[in-house]
């Protein structure tokens, strides 16, 4: 029996291979009528384009691809850890991973198994339909072929790429640039990229998109002939520039005549003895990764006239001086007067000063979203601000402050003046000794009548218990974060403290994710098994508990408390870096009890590194 079931799996899986090896002969449709159960054996042996060849017909009889793709996302990654909720997120995974490891020739496991099978231009054709993001690597020959003869591929890429990433520097007047010129033109003047995200510490490369993309924009026009117009070959005659060839590739490869293309389009491709004026589509997302000096001043030039910017990032290479964040400032404020509006979201590190955030925020009035980083900076002077007291839209503020010394009126005062906010998130907030937390909590409360989401990180509420209450009786918050914020730490009777807290998260009818990692809770955990009782108001669908040095036994009288508690509903439990190991029998036992009620994430590490961390917050 066991012979003829071996000889059995081998004929099926050599049926398989002839199936992938003559597919085109054999035809989705004839594939397509197998049994369903053998359809699903098949697609392990398929590859990525005749599996989604065949998704249409399976679908149609009811038969999923996921465990197809599924398949190949795990072969990509060599994980059995990925995990997918439907074949098209699986097969968004497969497409756009694929596509940059075979357009730059990475050679990844997976494609050298498969390259001998792929038609590449038809793949990457395909698979360009799934990519949002593209990179433009300093790769001249890819560039090159997809100007030339994988344009089909390109035509695709203006169609769904979003974002584009330029990584390297752009000199547009030399010829080796020129191709990614072209492409770059390409999908943001004629396609749907609108972000562009600069890794490159280049102003002139900066300058290039900024000049032809803001209200500033020149004529693209010679640049349309030919990938630059600054080349000394693009400045002759129109007939005696170097043209692309006119024809382009259909969506399954083959040539077409391509000029209902080039007219709709402009003349991009090559000039026919006469050009056309390309359109001039606008950046609405510019993130600047290592913006140095020369980057910030074409920048500052740019912000004034520039209409379409909604979104703007700027991570500095080291930190921005004082004045040139006030040259910020006042450029941004300049845009804001523009009838058109101006930034909604602004994410700036590193600042020499928490001062500076208030300044910014009344140089956008119409901010809705900030992101700030300040480092402790020695000497700087302190920036006033502007007398109004107006208030601001702002929806999301997120604040690192890096340990610094900060008056308690300054947070405080920036946050009564965002009445709107949902979402904050401070950390490494370090107040001046007479400062107290508490202000904080209690303007929140009074103050931000629609905060929905709280992360305090590194910010020592040791004493701020019963402001902590209080926040939670008046905020109908949905997300709780007090992340290494020293909970425990000046409670002169614990257990009732933290019961105390544990009833008021309990009982509160919003909260759904909640974490007090790092707070070394450790022995007093079995407390926080009220939070899963499934009272009639709790929302509570998340609980982290990370990093608290919970010892095995605690976790098992944890796990009998909550036995003992039977909830109705599973709620996720995160355990990660915690020392299960200096007692695994007993770790194990008090898991096995828990999963009954808790959907648990857990982490396996050593306990020497559990007390490194533990000692570290200390």
């Amino acid at each position: 029996m066991a012979d003829g079931s071996a000889t059995s799996s081998s004929l099926k899986l050599l049926c398989f291979r002839a199936v992938r090896e003559h597919f085109c002969a054999l035809a989705a449709h004839t594939a397509a009528v197998l049994p369903c159960d053998l359809l699903e054996e098949l697609q392990p042996h398929l590859t990525v384009c005749q599996l989604d060849q065949l998704q249409p017909a399976l679908n149609t009889r009811g038969v999923s691809t996921l465990s197809g793709w599924s398949h190949i996302l795990k072969y990509m990654r060599c994980s059995s850890s990925v995990k997918v909720d439907s074949e098209e997120s699986a097969k968004l995974l497969v497409m756009s991973g694929l596509f940059f490891s075979i357009l730059y020739d990475s050679g990844s496991r997976y494609i050298r198994s498969t390259i001998s099978s792929l038609d590449i231009p038809l793949f990457l054709g395909k698979a360009a339909r799934y990519t949002k993001y593209l990179a433009l690597r300093n790769n001249h020959e890819t560039l090159r072929k997809l100007t030339t003869e994988w344009r089909s591929v390109l035509h695709q890429l203006e169609r769904h790429v979003q974002s584009v990433t330029v990584s390297h520097r752009l000199d547009p007047s030399k010829p080796v640039n020129q191709p990614a010129v072209l492409v770059l033109h390409r999908l943001l003047d004629h396609g749907q990229a609108r972000t562009v995200v600069l890794e490159a510490r280049c102003s002139l490369t900066l300058a290039w998109i900024l000049h032809r993309h803001g209200s500033q924009a020149t004529d693209m026009t010679a640049g349309c002939s030919g990938p630059s117009g600054s080349s000394e070959e693009l400045q002759g005659p129109a007939s005696k520039r170097p043209r692309l060839d006119c024809g382009t590739e259909g969506e399954d490869g083959g040539a077409t005549d391509g000029v209902e293309e080039s007219d709709a389009q402009g003349d991009c491709w090559g000039d026919r003895g006469h050009s056309k004026a390309c359109p001039h589509r606008p950046i609405e997302v510019l993130e600047l990764t290592q913006c140095n000096t020369d980057c910030l001043k074409v920048l500052l030039s740019a912000l004034p006239s520039w209409s379409s910017l909604r979104r703007l990032s700027l991570h500095s290479i080291g930190t921005f001086t004082q004045s040139s964040a006030l040259d910020l400032a006042g450029a941004l404020q300049e845009r804001s007067r523009c009838p058109d509006g101006g930034l909604t979201e602004l994410n700036i590190c590193t600042l020499p000063c928490p001062s500076l955030l208030e300044r910014l925020l009344e140089a956008c009035p119409r901010l809705l979203g900030l992101s700030a980083e300040v480092h402790n900076v020695l000497g700087h002077s302190t920036v006033q601000g502007s007398r109004s007291q107006c208030q601001f839209p702002l929806q999301r503020l997120r604040i690192s402050l890096n340990q610094q010394l900060v008056p308690g009126l300054l947070i405080s005062s920036l946050v009564r003046r965002c009445p709107q906010l949902h979402t904050l998130h401070v950390s490494g907030l370090r107040l001046q000794s007479e400062a107290s937390y508490g202000r904080l909590l209690t303007t929140l409360s009074e103050s931000c009548g629609s905060l929905v989401s709280l992360h305090l990180e590194d910010v020592n509420l040791s004493d701020s218990l019963e402001y902590i209450l209080l926040l939670l009786k008046r905020c109908r918050l949905t997300d709780l974060s007090l992340k290494d914020c020293r909970l425990l730490e000046k409670w002169t009777n614990k257990e009732e403290s933290l019961e105390r807290l544990t009833t008021a998260l309990s009982n509160h009818r919003s909260l759904r994710r909640l974490s007090l990692a790092h707070n070394r809770i450790a022995r007093h955990v079995p407390i926080l098994a009220q939070l899963f009782s499934g009272l009639p108001n709790s929302s509570l669908e998340r609980v982290d508990l990370s990093s608290n040095f919970i010892q095995p036994g605690e976790l098992l009288e944890f796990s009998h408390r909550l036995g003992a508690l039977r909830p109705n509903r599973r709620l996720t439990l995160n355990l990660r870096r915690n020392p299960g190991d200096r007692d695994p029998d007993r770790w194990r036992s008090a898991v096995s009890s828990l999963a009954p009620y808790c959907n648990l994430q857990l982490q396996g590490w050593s306990s020497t590194d559990t007390m490194v961390d533990h000692v570290s917050n200390m």
